[in-house]
């Protein structure tokens, strides 16, 4: 969806004009006495249930798009101006909401969508809201509901005149992203106060007088200028912060398949024939095929407590590692040997009871595995898979707390970690294959995960602010470290390790999840990350992985497994 800035603010103003219109005609036509009967009243609450029924049937099996899922943020900051801007934001925003659900409805019963996306007009103002009870808010909206005929009209010049605009206008770098926020945002803030202010119309309209809604009109006029300056300089503000978002299509679930306990690690093997998940302290193995997951032969249990941390191999097909996470200090090679998996714990260290590991990568040869753990420590550890050998080989000890993230940069020069303590370090491998710090940088928040992109350049996500940070590694001796990009992916705060960032180098994609939303993102032609798209699950517990040829996402959330098939 492409929207031109000062276009699009210039429709925001036209839609308020409009509005203001509305507001003259039905207060004249209230004071004469044109009020709704109480059953006109009941069959707009029976029309509204109805629209609710669709609207669920609709969010079922259908293809995911860029942004057909709703970003959810606080904005507490806005309640003192809501009641003024509330009444303008109405029309706005329902049509930059039908103009998002546009863009994915390219199902077969398109004609029946757009005649229901229509009645669903009613729909936008009927949700939860939780901070609505404010008495001011109700008695200035009180008398502003708004005639059917006109909310039709209004539907339908925004239907007839946005698919041209949207298709002659090329969007500046902030404003859609800045559309997607705020519309999705406030449609789902306007739905619930709606709600709530008609059930109370209901029952206080007939104690009032004429002359008081005359009042109120002439109020709401008097506020309106000043009320709607303050709004687009809001936007204004707003669109700064955020970039474009570009077309891309994710197909809806393929398959689902429900598993009560948490799944923490996931992960593929080299063809992408298996897939390995686990079930607190239980490893399951699936066969992958056009993704559907059918169980294959589960390994014996070995781990104690919940398992963090799985590496398959990607060299051999048939290998992989897990790790323990609290309360499970383990960690082991496996490989499968006459039908069935046998695994081999690690030499040369000793299990601590109270720790656990957080993170775990190989590098290109396989010769060595990297660990993070609770401690803050970082292990290093001598692998051969064919022979069998696992031993303890070295520790990088530098964070005060837990270390929640590692990455090796692409020529395996350097290792970048991410720890509790709100610290970044840096080492650089030496001539005699030993690590030295090159590095530390001290963050105002921690980051939960990271990666680096190619040899001088990692991304990371804060933990409690929502950040995704790029920096980049400069100067002759390495010494510098500079952000060249931060970009705002939503106002959630905390989140969970695990899910580690999955990069896409051909393409330049970017896969980073925060809080209960994967984000999908593209470097353009400026070498500036661009939202593509994102999906939304139910709640921070998220964990997943991509597959290697980069078609399937598997995840999962809330006791399901959900496998989606990807077309970057």
């Amino acid at each position: 969806m492409n929207f031109n800035n000062e276009s699009a603010l210039q429709l925001i103003g036209q839609c308020l004009l409009l509005l203001e219109q509305i507001l003259q005609q039905y207060r004249k036509q209230y004071l004469v006495g044109n009020q709704k009967s109480y059953k006109e009243q009941q069959e707009e609450q029976q029309l509204s249930e109805s629209n609710d029924r669709y609207d669920d049937r609709l969010n079922e099996n259908e293809t995911v798009k860029s942004g057909d899922e709703i970003y959810q943020f606080d904005f507490y900051e806005s309640q003192n101006n809501l009641p003024e801007i509330v009444i303008a934001l109405k029309s706005n925003f329902q049509k930059l909401k039908e103009a998002l659900q546009r863009v994915k409805s390219q199902i077969d019963d398109q004609s029946s969508q757009n005649n229901s996306s229509l009645s669903n007009s009613n729909k936008i103002m009927k949700k939860n809201f939780q901070f609505a009870q404010d008495q001011k808010i109700l008695k200035i909206i009180e008398g502003q509901h708004i005639n059917q005929d006109l909310q039709q009209y209004f539907c339908d010049k925004f239907k007839n005149d946005a698919p041209q605009k949207i298709k002659q206008q090329k969007m500046d770098d902030n404003l859609n992203r800045l559309i997607t926020y705020t519309s999705s945002n406030f449609c789902n803030q306007i739905e619930g106060i709606y709600k709530v202010v008609n059930n109370y119309l209901y029952s206080v309209r007939p104690t009032y007088q004429d002359d008081y809604f005359s009042q109120q009109s002439l109020k709401l006029r008097q506020d309106y200028e000043k009320d709607l300056k303050q709004f687009i300089m809001n936007i204004k503000d707003f669109s700064y912060q955020f970039g474009n978002i570009y077309p891309i299509e994710i197909q809806s679930y393929k398959s689902k398949l429900q598993q009560i306990k948490k799944s923490q690690a996931l992960c593929f093997n080299l063809d992408d024939s298996l897939l390995a998940t686990t079930e607190n302290e239980i490893i399951h193995i699936w066969q992958f095929q056009e993704g559907q997951m059918i169980e294959f032969n589960k390994p014996k249990s070995q781990h104690k407590n919940d398992v963090a941390c799985i590496l398959f191999s990607q060299k051999y097909k048939y290998s992989f590692f897990s790790a323990g996470g609290l309360g499970d200090y383990s960690i082991f090679m496996w490989y499968f040997s006459n039908n069935n998996w046998e695994c081999i714990e690690a030499q040369n260290y000793k299990t601590k009871n109270n720790g656990g590991f957080r993170s775990m990568i190989l590098n290109k040869n396989e010769d060595k595995l990297f660990t993070s753990d609770s401690f803050g420590n970082i292990r290093i550890w001598k692998v051969d898979q064919i022979n069998k050998v696992f031993i303890f080989e070295n520790e990088l000890k530098e964070f005060t707390k837990q270390c929640w993230s590692i990455s090796l940069n692409e020529s395996e020069t350097q290792l970048v970690a991410f720890g509790e303590d709100k610290q970044i370090i840096v080492w650089e491998k030496q001539q005699n294959n030993e690590w030295k710090l090159l590095n530390k940088i001290t963050q105002q928040d921690q980051a939960c995960r990271g990666k680096f992109l190619n040899d001088s350049t990692f991304v990371f996500c804060t933990h409690n602010e929502g950040k995704l940070i790029e920096m980049k590694i400069e100067g002759k001796n390495k010494e510098k470290v500079v952000e060249i990009t931060n970009m705002q992916l939503d106002f959630k705060k905390s989140d969970l390790f695990s899910f580690p960032i999955q990069y896409i180098n051909n393409k330049q994609i970017l896969i980073v999840k925060h809080n209960r939303y994967i984000y999908f993102q593209k470097r353009d032609n400026l070498g500036k990350m661009k939202m593509l798209t994102y999906l939304r699950f139910q709640n921070k517990q998220l964990f997943g992985t991509l597959s290697n040829d980069k078609q399937y996402q598997v995840v999962w959330n809330d006791g399901y497994y959900y496998v989606y098939k990807l077309n970057l």
